[in-house]
């Protein structure tokens, strides 16, 4: 047939899918794009109109917002998340925000699982793109004598990409910053970290002094300690697999920093608890205080003792065995997206957390009006405005984008305040905040031997209890594969847990070692640390 023919054929096997971006949606109403309808309408708007108040519209945003972080291969827990916030919300939520937003289709909330790893779906920075080669193209076309005419030469085009291109692609190295690009330098460097950490390790030695033998304690670094690797989801000890270039396939499951403190916390309880009925004389070795205390935990869980070891990986590996797409019976809505859905630690999660500023005293208080609420600092609003400009400009640069916002004084908000584009997602006033505090309602319905919202150990920024890292060997029709569920492998399609598999399981090294470091030796010792170690905390005889 035809060409038209033809092409008719092709578009009839294949079925177009539209996307909307999740930045867009959640833009604060009011601000640019405030309409709700369409692909870049504000979500926030749509609840407000539908009489929902501010405070439970930023509940409802943290929530999508966790949404948007299940991972990529993970459309049924998006489904059965969908489905409890409708249920959750219910009279918050109308019919048509429901069939716009809520209706179990990812895409339409620009979520992780809507796409494959590694597929960039906003349009955004392609618009800013081509904005900056039309600037290219004026350029170009400065010296002609008829510029609207000659506007119409595809080689002026081609020139005004070149400037372009000649500004934000030195030549030298291309795509060295190029957004679509995966920051694999960076995840090589911070895997190679830790296993340097696993491959050094040694275990603690009886110290013996002149009065008494002292037994030290100094643990594996817990992200591999307590990973636990299954073949066709049964459970196998890490000398059968790992290493073991003959497996087809496995996975392992890491747990994050959050799902070990909160194990952690909740064994220390256990512990307390049960000395608390011991005779007089005997007591639990931890504290009740140190429970919630990060820094605290962090020293407990490198110093834990054999036994304890042993239990806190049998309260994990009951976690793991849980940890399916289920809603469990006892879960609200924000404690199963803090199971299922992903998201990076902060690289500085270990730091003390800074005094909150609402406690501070000895402040000026502004004049009283309605209320007895005092004035804005007008000095405060300018600075705050300022620094989220600075903010969002960072934020576009990193996706992309180029628009450039002026704060010239003529759009400066007057004294009162101003209006935000991107409602803040971390801290106090962050939406995430509204949600898992919201969610916290529930608790004093869950029963007892259950574990409560409020039990959680909170890291910054982190989601989700197990990383799973999947490894197939492929036969002649398919190339061997390493997947992940982390957030880098949901937006970059690599990540370090990759790397983890590449080095201790393949033994492959495509990068540059750094000085003379001999990695074969160092993968040979970070095996049998992980070997060894890790079948230490499975055994029942420690």
């Amino acid at each position: 047939g035809s060409l038209q023919d033809r092409v008719k054929v092709l578009l009839s096997q294949h079925r177009l899918l539209l996307e909307r971006c999740h930045a867009h949606i959640t833009r604060n109403a009011g601000s640019r794009g405030g309409g709700w309808r369409g692909g870049k309408g504000s979500l926030c708007r749509a609840l407000l109109n539908n009489g929902c108040n501010q405070n439970m519209m930023r509940v409802i945003l943290g929530h999508v917002f966790m949404m948007s972080k299940i991972p990529w291969n993970d459309i049924e827990s998006y489904r059965n998340a969908c489905a409890r916030l409708l249920i959750e919300f219910d009279q918050h939520i109308k019919s048509y925000v429901r069939k716009a937003y809520f209706n179990g289709n990812p895409s339409d909330l620009g979520s992780h699982c809507s796409h494959r790893p590694g597929e960039n779906m906003s349009t955004n920075g392609a618009e800013s793109r081509g904005k900056e080669a039309q600037k290219g193209q004026t350029s170009a076309l400065s010296g002609e004598a008829d510029e609207k005419e000659e506007s119409k030469n595809p080689i002026h085009m081609l020139a005004g990409f070149g400037i372009d291109a000649n500004i934000h692609m030195p030549l030298e190295d291309p795509l060295n910053k190029f957004a679509v690009n995966a920051p694999r330098d960076d995840f090589i460097d911070s895997a190679l970290d830790e296993l340097r950490k696993v491959s050094s390790y040694s275990p603690p030695k009886t110290v013996t002094s002149s009065a008494r033998r002292v037994q030290t304690y100094l643990n594996l670094t817990s992200t591999f300690l307590y990973s636990i690797v299954t073949v066709d989801g049964v459970e196998t000890p890490h000398e059968l697999i790992l290493g073991n270039k003959q497996v087809p396939s496995f996975t392992i499951h890491f747990p994050t920093s959050s799902r070990v403190f909160t194990s952690l916390s909740l064994l220390m309880q256990a512990d307390i608890e049960k000395y608390s009925q011991a005779p007089a004389g005997m007591k639990s070795r931890f504290i009740l205080e140190e429970t919630k205390n990060v820094q605290k935990l962090i020293h407990h869980l490198q110093t834990l003792r054999p036994k304890e070891t042993q239990a806190l990986y049998q309260m994990l590996a009951e976690k793991r065995r849980a940890n399916t797409p289920e809603l469990q019976a006892h879960e609200n809505l924000t404690m199963y997206l803090q199971r299922r859905a992903h998201r990076n630690i902060d690289p500085k999660w270990a730091e003390p957390t800074p005094p909150s500023k609402s406690g501070a005293k000895g402040g000026k208080k502004g004049a009283k009006g309605k209320k007895g609420k005092g004035n804005s600092d007008p000095v405060k609003v300018i600075r705050d405005f300022e620094q989220l400009t600075q903010e969002r400009l960072a934020q576009d640069k990193d996706a992309g984008a180029a628009e450039v916002i002026s704060t010239a004084s003529d759009v400066r908000p007057k004294k009162g305040g101003f209006m935000a584009e991107q409602l803040p997602i971390d801290g106090e006033d962050g939406i995430l905040e509204s949600a898992l505090s919201g969610g916290l309602k529930s608790d004093e319905s869950v029963h007892h031997e259950h574990e409560k919202l409020r039990d959680r150990i909170r890291l910054k920024r982190q989601l989700g209890d197990w990383v799973e890292t999947s490894f197939s060997l492929g036969n002649n029709e398919e190339r061997m594969k390493i997947t992940c569920n982390c957030e880098d492998y949901s937006v970059w399609g690599f990540c370090e847990h990759c790397i983890y598999i590449e080095v201790l399981h393949r033994g492959e090294f495509n990068f540059v070692s750094k000085g003379t470091e001999q990695w074969q030796e160092n993968r040979k010792k970070a095996l049998h640390n992980i070997q060894t170690q890790c079948e230490r905390v499975r055994s029942s005889d420690v």
